[in-house]
């Protein structure tokens, strides 16, 4: 074809355009592709116990020093430190010295203007540039343990870090511990879409403010210590509010505290509702600090929660401490609760205040049971400081100005230092080691984790199950791609299908190059595992498949230049998704992965179906076929074809509608280089609209180009821009 303009396809009818595309692998061409897995979504990954690869044999310390204003000092040397493990100094191996830029000054126009403009999506995802050397920060936001009014003071804090402490470059994540959120985005000249997804979070935990109230910390003491001293005074409390009827209730000294059936039926309920939660957020907390593990720079994560008790009978607590240290990660806690004052006893609400001796120096237990009265906030988020702590961060507390904690926890990593060191005795033995890092300045605080723990033996490859899909859920939950097979990846919005849904296609192609075929009789043979999921706030889509490739030689020769196609469909409502594939070559073990961020636009009003951009077409039947192909890379001597269906247009009297549309082709600078005046777009007799068009490349130069799709419906009065890159380089 050697002509510009578009050719109708009164045939083609809507829905088409899926099936269309989804014709484009054509396996027969290439041999045999046999789905060996089942198609179902499936959750049982999250049960897995993570494994930790461990490379101990040169450890990796990054180190915030801050100076007594909170401010990270800069312009150290390697000869400013001095690191120990198990108390023996060693030399420094690696150093590097890394500041974040700081964000541009606005121009005189643009003063007071809140927000950096969020950058369009791209239409293709690849994971050739997975690269994870900037800073990277995890906001944990634990609506398990978050109540409505401290998530709404959480938000709040949560949304100045998004809007004043990342910069151009950083890595975002947005986790919920209900599984309402894992969302990871790199930040394009602001976290809007960030901030859009975390407004969307509520606060869970129910607050009790019944007469019956007993703390979790209180429930521990008495459920699992038998706290004789906290017992008594749960009880004499529970009495005074006439929670436990007259009467039943033991007297201090006279009987065993714990033998009041209503209190211990109290205190278990209350325990095991707070271990449960507890073990919830840990969970979540363990899964994401395992998938950080390999990340390089700067690694934070920010804890946004009431907290929770510190159970020693919780072996999860000790996991995630663990966990922490080996991925290098800097946990902080933020406390969602605020300025405390004093216990919910001792408010009006409540009416009668607690005895006396509860208050102070109770003559049973001594002081710090007494104490504890005014202990609560501390005693309840025991076990969330503690974290903090052993990981080298810190605990922003008692305040209700959180969003200063936070920017300060921003703050600390705008200059930081990435030390490393052999160990002299890297034995694989399991024990923790002890590091220690020293600053030759005064008045500095240092902060580093406090060491590691060495692998176990054998720890080096952790063993996966016979589908080999446990090593898939650190990949799958990091907020990096993996680049060891290079993949790409795209979607496609249709017609709506179900009331408030549309058709989407997601395509991820494979490069079959980086894959270890075994030749057995004249046919090379492998198989791809992998994992597809799709989800936005509060729900998500996943496939697990494994795909068999049985392939002639010159099937692989035709794969290696149009990669391994992998084609879903879903139906989803309006609103912005992420999509993750994590795909693994049996044979050699590789694993890659790429994300795509996407949205489906609202269904009312006039739109288009996203437009098949692509310079192939199969030729045959009554009109040429768009053949998908998602780089958008183009030679001078090819076609760009174009395929769009048109959806929402309004209908006249003769109950058809009414659409013209035209295009341009502009280029880098905004120039128009090539312009087709709008023409009608004819409708089926059930008034569906499609349009294909074409348009020679010879005569442009190679560059970045915008297709520019025109629509305005005749009937409406409706108009409707549609814009498509793409690249023309070279000839062929």
């Amino acid at each position: 074809m050697s002509w510009h303009g578009g050719v109708e396809r009164p045939g083609l009818g809507t829905g088409a355009l899926p099936r269309l595309v989804a014709a484009v692998a054509l396996a027969s061409l290439f041999g045999t592709a046999r789905i060996a897995a089942s198609q179902e979504p499936s959750t049982r990954e999250a049960d897995q116990p993570p494994s930790f690869p461990a490379r101990v044999e040169l450890v990796t310390v990054d180190v915030a020093v801050i100076d007594g204003d909170g401010n990270p000092v800069t312009g150290l040397t390697p000869e400013d430190f001095a690191v120990f493990e198990e108390g023996r100094r060693h030399a420094i191996d690696s150093f590097e010295a890394v500041e974040v830029p700081a964000p541009p000054t606005p121009r005189p126009d643009e003063e007071g203007t809140e927000e950096a403009e969020e950058r369009p999506l791209p239409r293709l995802s690849e994971n050739d540039d997975a690269g994870d050397t900037g800073r990277t920060f995890a906001l944990l936001f634990d609506d398990t343990n978050l109540t409505r009014l401290s998530a709404h003071r959480a938000k709040g804090a949560a949304a100045e870090f998004l809007r004043r402490g990342v910069r151009e470059g950083d890595r975002v994540m947005l986790v919920s511990t209900s599984g309402d959120a894992w969302w990871s985005e790199a930040v394009r000249g602001s976290a809007g879409r960030l901030s859009e997804r975390l407004d969307l979070l509520q606060g869970k935990l129910a607050l009790d403010l019944s007469p019956e109230r007993i703390t979790p910390w209180e429930a521990m003491q008495i459920q699992l210590y038998r706290n004789q001293d906290v017992a008594f005074r749960v009880t004499r409390r529970l009495e005074k509010y006439n929670a436990i009827p007259a009467g039943v209730s033991p007297r201090p000294l006279l009987r065993d505290a714990l033998d009041n059936p209503v209190l211990l039926q109290r205190a278990q309920e209350v325990y095991i509702g707070a271990r449960s939660r507890a073990r919830a957020t840990l969970k979540t907390l363990d899964r994401l600090l395992v998938s950080l593990e390999s990340t390089k720079g700067r690694k934070g994560l920010i804890l946004i929660s009431d907290g929770f008790i510190y159970d020693t009978g919780l072996p999860e607590i000790k996991r995630a401490v663990e966990s922490a240290r080996r991925s290098n990660v800097v946990v902080y806690f933020v406390d969602a609760r605020g300025l405390e004052g004093m216990p919910a006893e001792m408010t009006a609400q409540f009416g009668l205040a607690p005895e006396a001796r509860d208050l102070g120096i109770n003559a049973l237990g001594g002081e710090y049971m007494g104490a504890a009265t005014f202990l609560q906030g501390d005693l309840s988020s025991e076990g969330t400081q503690s974290i903090a702590t052993e990981s080298g961060g810190f605990t922003v507390k008692n305040t209700n100005d959180l969003a200063a904690g936070i920017e300060r926890i921003a703050r600390e990593s705008e200059a930081y230092y990435l030390i490393a060191y052999y160990p002299t005795q890297a034995v694989s033995d399991g024990s923790f080691r002890e590091i220690r890092v020293e600053v030759a300045r005064e008045g500095v605080e240092v902060r580093a984790r406090k060491g590691y723990y060495a692998p176990l033996p054998g720890e080096d490859q952790p063993a996966a199950a016979a589908n080999g899909q446990p090593r898939f859920q650190p990949v799958l939950d990091s907020p990096y791609d993996r680049p060891d097979i290079p993949l790409r990846m795209s979607s496609l919005v249709f017609q709506e299908t179900l009331l408030g849904k549309a058709k989407v296609l997601v395509v991820a192609d494979v490069d079959v190059r980086e894959l270890e075929f075994e030749e057995l009789g004249g046919r090379l043979v492998d198989a791809l595992e992998y994992i597809l999921v799709v989800a936005r706030a509060g729900e998500h889509f996943r496939y697990d498949e494994k795909i068999d490739l049985d392939l002639r030689p010159e099937g692989r020769e035709a794969l290696e230049e149009s990669w391994y196609t992998i084609a879903k469909e879903f139906d989803l409502e309006s609103g912005a998704y992420q999509a993750k594939i994590v795909v693994s070559d049996q044979n050699g073990g590789g694993i890659g992965s790429v994300t795509h961020d996407f949205v489906v636009p609202a269904l009312g009003g006039l739109r288009t179906s996203t437009p098949i951009v692509t310079d192939r077409v199969q030729e045959g039947g009554s009109r040429p076929r768009p053949v998908l192909r998602l780089p958008r890379r183009y030679s001078r001597d090819s076609v760009l074809f174009c395929e769009y269906e048109v959806y929402g247009a309004a209908r006249g009297d003769s109950g058809l509608p009414q659409v013209v549309a035209g295009y341009r082709i502009r280029d880098g600078h905004g120039a128009t280089v090539v312009n087709v005046a709008p023409t009608p777009i004819r409708s089926t007799s059930l008034g569906q609209l499609s349009r294909l068009l074409a348009a020679p490349l010879a005569s442009i130069a190679d560059g970045k180009y915008e297709l520019v799709l025109e629509l305005r419906d005749e009937i409406a009065g409706d108009e409707l821009e549609v814009r498509e890159p793409f690249e023309v380089a070279g000839d062929s």
